[in-house]
């Protein structure tokens, strides 16, 4: 085996044990119900800072970003207007180093995003579905604040599939903010 196999091998394994719903090495599209279940705060905010490093795991190094979030509503759990989470997401640069894990949340800096976030064992703040559990926000035409889906979707999801993202981009705030005090999908 290569070490480029190898390497992919230990990504893979780490994104089914982070994932909300994974079988075999493919993450399955999660219900927005599954989301939120698995989400112990859901909020909007704006990435403001961000740092890599490496950690270790299971005897291998991997690296991680730990993005400071400054908060601006929350639609559920304790985190309040104002405050700045860190949250943890698997890749990231380290001098010239980069790392992309595919299927991971990507935060951009100064651009605002809906996160459904959960704590792991460590009590570190990770993104729930990872690339399903952010979602960039936007304005349309009116002005209005509308989701769309993160940008690493892709690697991970069927674009046709049927859950969370599908149901949630391009709704308004207003109309995301009703449907996860539900809990449920249409």
């Amino acid at each position: 085996m290569t070490l480029r196999q190898v390497w992919s091998s230990l990504v893979a394994a780490f994104l089914v044990s982070w994932s909300v719903v994974a079988a075999a090495t493919v993450v399955k599209a999660a219900s927005l119900a599954q989301l939120v279940a698995a989400s112990d705060s859901i909020v909007v905010g704006m990435p403001v800072a961000a740092s890599s490093s490496y950690v270790s795991l299971g005897g291998s190094k991997l690296m991680v970003t730990d993005t400071r979030i400054e908060i601006s509503r929350s639609l559920r759990g304790q985190a309040a207007v104002g405050q700045t989470l860190r949250v943890r997401t698997l890749g990231g640069r380290i001098g010239e180093i980069a790392q992309i894990v595919p299927g991971e949340a990507r935060l951009d800096l100064g651009r605002s995003c809906l996160l459904f976030l959960r704590k792991n064992r460590s009590g570190l703040l990770r993104v729930a579905g990872m690339a399903q559990g952010q979602y960039p926000l936007w304005r349309d035409a009116a002005g209005t604040l509308r989701l769309r889906a993160s940008q690493n979707l892709d690697k991970v999801l069927d674009p046709a599939g049927s859950g969370a993202v599908h149901l949630l981009s391009g709704r308004t705030l207003s109309e995301v903010e009703g449907l996860v005090r539900l809990g449920t999908s249409l």
